[in-house]
């Protein structure tokens, strides 16, 4: 059996590492996808017409709001939410995990 050449030997130094890149750069693309989609593809926290609904008001104080995107008008009540902030839940909403 003969020893590769020095050339061919680079040629597959350099295919190893393209490999081993392009594998990276997918693990990477995968990892952020599932990320996203643990999180709904949704930013964290209350959304800003929530925050607005018990602006001024006590947790456990009615609210009302509009929803986003559906014009919907809810009712709800202020609580505290995990970042410490006043927010509308409406009713029949889950309560946000505790931080």
């Amino acid at each position: 059996m003969t020893r590769p050449t020095k050339d061919l030997r680079q040629m597959m130094l350099s295919r190893a590492v393209v490999f081993t890149i392009l594998a990276t750069s997918l693990l990477a693309a995968t990892g952020f996808a599932e990320a996203q989609q643990q999180q709904g593809g949704r930013p964290q926290g209350a959304p800003p017409e929530a925050i607005k609904a018990c602006a001024g008001k006590a947790v456990d104080d009615a609210c009302s709001m509009t929803m986003r995107g559906k014009g919907d008008t809810v009712s709800g009540q202020c609580i505290a939410t995990p970042d410490k902030q006043i927010a509308c839940l409406p009713e029949g909403a889950p309560l946000p995990p505790k931080s």
